[in-house]
């Protein structure tokens, strides 16, 4: 990690709970030596940045009911919160890996083009 600038809409993959918070805080003293930051939370604030769990098998995925808690960086004063979905790029992945969430957003979108293109016409 020694020549990152710069990331936006990036992925970091990590083994463990550990590496995730270890790789979040080189990051993020990486980019404060350049006056950049990352947005990430405090207590009282939810974290524009995301972290996802994808457990072990198809089984647990299913059968998981919480979200594991909060990344800590800067002994705790900030951190990172799990999500059960988000978007990357231009499609959204879930913690189940299924494609559900993306084929509904997908049919949502084309509904509103629909709308859009019958008010154009008339």
């Amino acid at each position: 990690m020694d020549n990152l600038l710069y990331i936006n809409d990036g992925v970091f993959l990590t083994e463990s709970r550990e590496e995730a918070e270890a790789t979040a805080q080189k990051i993020y003293t990486h980019f404060a030596c350049f006056g950049l930051q990352m947005h990430v939370g405090s207590p009282n604030k939810k974290s524009k940045m995301e972290a996802v769990y994808f457990p072990p098998s198809m089984k647990e995925a299913r059968e998981q009911n919480e979200l594991p808690p909060n990344l800590k960086l800067n002994n705790g004063d900030n951190n990172i919160h799990f999500s059960s979905s988000f978007k990357y790029l231009v499609s959204y992945i879930t913690l189940d890996l299924s494609d559900e969430l993306e084929i509904e957003a997908r049919i949502i979108k084309k509904i509103d083009q629909m709308g859009m293109l019958c008010r154009n016409a008339t």
